[in-house]
């Protein structure tokens, strides 16, 4: 038995090192998966593009600024001069958050008076906030702050940028928190530092309420607590991670039927031998691939409309964009990924094969196209590799146009993305099928 076992594997293991696709992808596979894996799933996320609008000009707006460009988790654009430009530019993905720093900011107002007198006969001390009394009559005046209440910082974000909006809201309050706490450590420092005056003992009762009175337009108040910043989600607002994920994973499900489905289209006709009957006819490469392309074309637009359908009216995602426009958008994504199967079925040997490679072209877009983890947050050398898969193209534009409702005066560089791409990809599919055939 261990002899038939033992030559059985030995002949497995010959088959295998024959094999050299089938082997190079279980051995070089894993380890590739690993590495892009490992830097493209995360959520600590970095270089979030943001604009701020700085209305109060100060050094505590300075160093807020300064605070947040000393962390690797913004990157900043352009400031901005008004808040319609900071929405344009949300609207159009330049950038994900918007802070507006207003008018004060750092400033501190005062929360309440403060007070004291004497009592009966006695005296007190002036220009201590905390302590004090009731003057015979039971009248005191106290000193009261004259700042106007501090308006908020605001900050404006993406929703249609989930992971990237919230952990900005989340350092941008923990900064802005800082710099309030500063001004105030400041400001309390500031009123410890008035020195009090003491009323002699034997000064009249009304004498020191006056005096008390007099002293008080001069004591510092206490600093209020700063408002909480005002956070305005422009696109989703509720943070829904389903109408995060829906919209991109429609695009998901037609490139897996699309992309299986071709790639098995020219290797079946290699395996039943019919291959070579259609390469003897008069049709050009070119007209074979269009001809392979167009069923399995037709078939991915059933799905788009089915899977819309239910993003809409099973999930409940408000799409707010042009449906016809996204209809064309997504014919450029579907070409872009029927002529990938068409390439991996000019490339792979046999079905089993074909379905390996379409996997191992597949899988990764889950971390790199930006379906799940922000491109933001990898590495600029593996947004490149990004660029090689269609969905990273086609993922802003499905979010864009159910969330946002824009149109090809913000996507076209993304359609054009992938018209290039179709095109590429068939005529190389075609050269490599000559190629096959000579």
């Amino acid at each position: 038995m261990v002899d038939r076992l033992s030559a059985l594997v030995k002949k497995e293991f010959i088959q295998i090192r024959r094999d050299r696709r089938t082997l190079g992808i279980s051995l070089i596979v894993p380890v590739l998966w690993l590495i892009l894996f490992g830097y493209a799933a995360t959520f600590d996320v970095k270089n979030i593009p943001i604009a701020v609008q700085d209305q109060a000009d100060n050094a505590r707006s300075r160093e807020l600024v300064v605070g947040l460009q000393a962390t690797d988790r913004f990157t900043f654009a352009t400031p901005v001069t008004d808040r319609q430009d900071l929405e344009d530019r949300i609207k159009r993905g330049d950038i994900v958050v918007g802070l507006i720093i207003p008018k004060g900011f750092g400033e501190v107002s005062a929360a309440s008076s403060g007070g004291g007198a004497g009592t009966g006969g006695g005296g007190g001390s002036a220009g201590d906030g905390a302590t004090g009394g009731s003057a015979g009559s039971g009248s005191s005046a106290v000193g009261s702050g004259t700042n106007a209440p501090q308006a908020p910082v605001e900050i404006l974000m993406d929703g249609s940028q989930l992971f990237s909006a919230t952990t900005a809201i989340r350092f941008l309050q923990a900064e802005a928190a800082k710099v309030q706490a500063e001004a105030i450590q400041a400001a309390f420092e500031q009123a410890a530092k008035t020195p009090t005056i003491q009323v002699p003992p034997a000064t009249p009762t009304a004498v020191a309420g006056v005096i008390q009175q007099i002293l008080a337009q001069f004591r510092p108040a206490l600093p209020a607590a700063p408002p909480a910043p005002k956070i305005e989600t422009l696109y989703n607002p509720d943070l829904s991670s389903v109408n995060f994920m829906i919209p991109a994973l429609l695009g998901m499900v037609v490139m897996f039927m699309t992309t299986f489905l071709t790639a098995m289209a020219i290797v079946r006709e290699r395996e039943n031998g019919t291959l070579e009957q259609i390469a003897i006819t008069p049709i050009r490469s070119v007209e074979l691939m269009l001809g392979k392309i167009i069923p399995y074309a037709i078939i991915g637009l059933v799905d788009f409309w089915l899977v819309l359908a239910a993003a809409v009216y099973i999930f409940k995602i408000p799409f707010v964009g042009n449906v016809w426009i996204f209809f064309a958008l997504a014919l450029f994504f579907e070409a872009a990924t029927l002529s990938v199967g068409l390439l991996i079925s000019t490339i792979a040997q046999n079905q089993p094969q074909a379905m390996q490679m379409a996997i191992l072209y597949m899988f990764p877009q889950f971390a790199l196209s930006g379906l799940i983890f922000p491109l933001s947050a990898m590495p600029s050398w593996l947004r490149w590799v990004s660029v090689a898969f269609p969905l990273t193209f086609f993922a802003p534009i499905s979010r864009g146009m159910f969330l946002k409702g824009i149109g090809l005066e913000i996507l076209w560089p993304q359609a054009l993305a992938l018209v290039g791409f179709a095109l590429f990809l068939v005529v190389l599919a075609s050269v490599q099928f000559r190629r096959r055939l000579g």
